[in-house]
């Protein structure tokens, strides 16, 4: 019991262990967007991750479809109800995409730019990118969003 006692105190006055955790990993920055046939060229800066042990390895590239919300606005004009609609995009979130799954893209990390060959005529695509290491990802970079008319 005394040894017990003792091995507690010591690891007591040692302190407790502690473990240094790298700076978070910065998100991709500088996205770009160019159109093209049928399809959207997304390009950005990329990431050092600023440790050795854990450098990028991919890149994920997040696109959505944004949604279009119909708002009705009902106002009284001379007396008289009237009603009027109007056809707005989701807002964008900081913190989270668009509503829905995105469809994914990854690449190496030795490449900046990806392709996107999905995009339909009349459609708003919002874009993120996120750097990816062995043990996480970075935060979400500033949103884009593209319409293709």
């Amino acid at each position: 019991m005394k040894s017990v006692y003792l091995l507690m105190l010591v690891s007591l006055c040692q302190g407790w262990p502690s473990v240094e955790r790298p700076a978070k990993l910065s998100p991709p920055h500088s996205l770009d967007i160019t159109t093209l046939d049928n399809a959207i060229q997304i390009s950005w800066s990329g990431v050092d991750s600023g440790d050795v042990d854990e450098p990028v390895l991919a890149y994920k590239v997040k696109i959505w479809k944004v949604r279009k919300l119909m708002t009705q606005t009902h106002a009284k004009v001379n007396g008289e109800w009237t009603k009027t609609e109007k056809e707005e995009l989701e807002p964008i979130h900081v913190v989270s995409g668009p509503s829905g799954e995105p469809d994914v893209i990854i690449k190496p990390a030795d490449q900046t730019t990806a392709k996107y060959c999905d995009v339909e005529p009349n459609a708003t695509y919002e874009i993120r990118v996120q750097a990816l290491t062995k043990n996480g990802e970075s935060p979400d970079s500033n949103p884009v969003r593209v319409q293709i008319i």
